[in-house]
């Protein structure tokens, strides 16, 4: 997993902090990947407890200095386990040492919900050999939120991926 942070003033007395992340796997999926060799579960429990530490940490500050804060990229989960975020049957819950949870347990909000009326449902952003789920998002404080003012998700960027260029 990986955070990188990036502040920057927006005006004299405003910042807004970029947050892209990318979540640690913990779908069982991921367990059989020989590239996961040595990568039990207290190791993962250990990294992902980490990052999510390093996470809550710079939100804290951040909330603190009131910027306008945005995380964003590959979260491992998505916002709810409904239809509207799935298709087959890839459905893990939320895990609890997540960024999704991370970043709900500090009052941020998911940019996917206000703008999923005028999206095509199912929204999915990871493709995979069970279906799909919608796990590159972003979360934002209510500031940041009304900066966003739309969310488009491109299926064939000419990029070999199995997720979806989301753009917000």
């Amino acid at each position: 997993g990986r955070i990188i942070e990036s502040r920057f003033a927006i005006s004299e007395t405003q910042n807004v902090l970029f947050l892209p992340v990318y979540g640690i796997p913990h779908s069982s999926e991921n367990d059989a990947n020989p590239e996961n060799e040595g990568f039990n579960e207290n190791t993962k429990l250990m990294k992902m407890t980490e990052l999510r530490d390093q996470l809550k940490s710079i939100l804290k500050k951040a909330q603190r200095r009131s910027d306008i804060i945005y995380v964003m990229g590959d979260l491992q989960d998505t916002p709810d386990n409904s239809n509207t975020f799935h298709y087959g049957s890839c459905r893990i819950a939320k895990h609890p040492l997540g960024i999704v949870k991370t970043c709900e347990n500090a009052d941020l909000l998911c940019s996917v919900y206000h703008h999923s009326e005028h999206m095509e449902k199912p929204i999915i952003s990871r493709h995979g050999t069970k279906g799909g789920r919608f796990i590159d998002g972003t979360y934002t404080c209510i500031q940041g939120m009304e900066k966003v003012t739309g969310i488009t998700i491109v299926k064939d960027t000419g990029i070999n991926s199995d997720h979806d260029l989301v753009i917000s």
